[in-house]
């Protein structure tokens, strides 16, 4: 896009200094000038038609300015676009994935790969979210615990470790983030995703001041959210 622009600027640039030029043509045509006593080659002090040298100055600055269009074009960074194919632009996007639901037991894990074979990924977020049962009226309801481990395809893997969800919203949260190697597109940081859900304890729900009697809890559901950030073609390309 800047280059399409710095393009643009340099042609009206130019447009307007050749309709300069044929103005002044057209004025001097007919008219002579004399020479300064410094220019070499036995042309000192000679009388010559202005045409000629506004000819010369003409294709001098068209010399210039040609020099510099092409200088700018072949200084304008480009990046190479994902898997090594054709030259070209690209910019980041954004994307998101429909969540997965699941539901776990207590003490339990369960596996999701998650296919990103088609996106040059720059950064991705994995978020887990569950929220407990609501007890009774005069019961409380113990938290729930869970953990998420993720492999990247790029051989990055990290953990949360158990975490409770908030005993008075009854809402949970964790995440984790991974920036894929390198500043520019890697087809290696395309593939696939290994997640891995494992939920601890299951809190059980109990009467207020009564803990010796209450019902068990045996699992929980769970929403898995992905977004991310990936390379792609830019959305508008430049041809020369």
């Amino acid at each position: 896009m800047v280059r399409a622009k710095l393009k643009g600027l340099i042609h009206m640039v130019i447009s307007a200094i050749i309709e300069k030029v044929k103005k002044e043509l057209q004025k001097m045509w007919t008219s002579e000038t004399t020479l300064p006593n410094y220019v070499p080659g036995g042309m000192a002090g000679r009388q010559v038609p202005k045409n000629k040298i506004s000819i010369a100055v003409f294709f001098i600055l068209i010399l210039f300015l040609a020099y510099i269009f092409h200088d700018a074009a072949a200084n304008t960074d480009t990046v190479p676009l994902p898997g090594g194919g054709g030259g070209g632009n690209v910019e980041l996007d954004v994307g998101r994935l429909d969540p997965i639901d699941g539901y776990s037991q207590e003490y339990s894990e369960r596996t999701e790969l998650v296919d990103m074979q088609e996106k040059a990924i720059a950064e991705i977020t994995f978020t887990l979210t569950w929220e407990d049962e609501a007890p009774p009226a005069g019961f409380q309801n113990h938290p729930d615990e869970f953990s998420l481990n993720v492999t990247t395809p790029w051989g990055d893997s990290d953990e949360t470790p158990m975490t409770e969800n908030d005993q008075n919203t009854r809402r949970g949260e964790i995440s984790l983030t991974f920036q894929a190697p390198g500043a520019y597109p890697d087809t290696g940081s395309a593939g696939e995703f290994v997640v891995i859900i494992r939920m601890g304890e299951a809190g059980d729900v109990w009467p207020l001041g009564i803990p010796s009697v209450g019902f068990a809890d045996n699992g929980n559901d769970w929403r898995l959210s992905i977004s991310y950030t990936y390379w792609k073609p830019a959305s508008s390309p430049i041809t020369d």
